[in-house]
């Protein structure tokens, strides 16, 4: 029980609010919206880049990427996708997932492609004080405010989500009857503050559904744009 190793992450880089460990490497999301990549072999801060809000979790990408991809959910400031996937070779932006109540068009504004620069030690405590500020806001605002991933969880194939009770069966999760034989491998659910439980097909859109919700989430569509 005592500690082996110690990283000290930069404060300006915000609070610790998600990992994603893998071999040799390890991925830190914190609550200034930073993504750092740190090489656990030598303790080497390796790269910082921002995504679009605080980090709520991280995931490494099941099915694309070589496992160089991560999947990032973070709290929406503003209309846009409710789950990135970075590259951390590089930190560019290669997907994002998004749940949208109209079709994308044209005039929609592309998604930043290149990597944003973290934030400055001002930039960060300006950030803190706006976030205090917003605190009294109103019960309105907070119920028109765009709902954020809390938590995802990612997979290749169903039988991950498969367990056993004292019967000898039983699902984790149900199924809609024919999508277990249909599934493609590569998988994510998510759920967050809009209380929906939506489960995404990374190879085949067209095969996610919601596992549970309101009732107007019932026909809604899954789509690659």
């Amino acid at each position: 029980m005592e500690i082996s190793t110690r990283f000290q992450h930069p404060l300006e880089l915000g609070v610790v609010t998600a990992t994603c460990p893998s071999t040799h490497w390890l991925v830190i999301g914190t609550d200034a919206g930073t993504l750092s990549l740190w090489d656990l072999r030598f303790g080497l801060l390796l790269l910082s880049w921002r995504a679009r809000g605080p980090i709520t979790s991280i995931q490494i990408h099941p099915s694309r990427g070589f496992g160089r991809w991560i999947m990032v959910s973070s709290k929406r400031k503003q209309e846009g996708p409710i789950v990135e996937v970075y590259d951390i070779e590089d930190g560019k932006l290669v997907e994002a997932y998004e749940v949208r109540a109209t079709r994308p068009t044209s005039k929609d504004a592309p998604l930043p492609t290149a990597p944003q620069p973290p934030m400055s030690k001002r930039e960060y405590l300006e950030e803190l004080l706006r976030e205090q500020d917003s605190l009294g806001a109103s019960e309105e605002d907070s119920l028109n405010a765009t709902p954020s991933v809390i938590s995802l969880v990612v997979g290749s194939s169903f039988a991950s989500l498969v367990h056993r009770d004292d019967d000898g069966g039983g699902l984790l999760m149900p199924v809609p009857e024919g999508k277990m034989a249909k599934a493609n491998p590569g998988w994510m659910i998510t759920a967050g503050e809009d209380r929906v439980v939506r489960y995404w097909d990374l190879v085949k859109a067209s095969e996610g559904f919601v596992i549970c919700g309101s009732p107007k989430e019932k026909d809604v569509q899954f789509r690659w744009v």
